[in-house]
């Protein structure tokens, strides 16, 4: 077995553990691409690329794009929300600033920073400061 299979077979069993814990018994596919990439996260450090998304799931990538925009969004503002409910949780869990942006696969701080500011209109060391909840966050 290749490293990329293994690599997408954790991350398929973790997906399939915090669906198994979901009160929802047919998620919609955002759903299923908001677990798979936590997953991803957890296990790597770095979110999965959309083809391997797209692998993970069993399904064609053009047919993926298609269903998710049916579902009026994309992989990439999915990857967003998903950064970004887990940075607020990082945060406020007590990871640093850097600690956060590497686990969410930012190369550099300053990238997170911004990326942070633009999901909170503040800078995340504000954010730990005043341990607040974004009125963004996924539910």
């Amino acid at each position: 077995m290749k490293q990329a299979d293994f690599g997408n077979s954790l991350i398929l069993a973790r997906t399939l553990e915090a669906l198994s814990k979901s009160a929802d018994p047919s998620p919609d596919l955002a759903r299923l691409v908001q677990a798979v990439l936590i997953a991803s996260f957890e296990q790597t450090q770095n979110p999965i690329k959309l083809k391997s998304a797209a692998d993970v799931l069993g399904i064609p990538l053009r047919t993926f794009q298609d269903r998710l925009n049916k579902e009026h969004t994309t992989f990439a503002e999915i990857r967003s929300k998903v950064r970004h409910k887990l940075a607020c949780a990082y945060l406020l869990d007590g990871l640093s600033i850097e600690q956060t942006a590497t686990s969410l696969g930012y190369a550099h701080r300053q990238s997170f920073s911004e990326a942070f500011r633009k999901w909170e209109g503040m800078p995340p060391s504000s954010f730990k400061d005043q341990g607040v909840i974004g009125d963004r966050m996924l539910t």
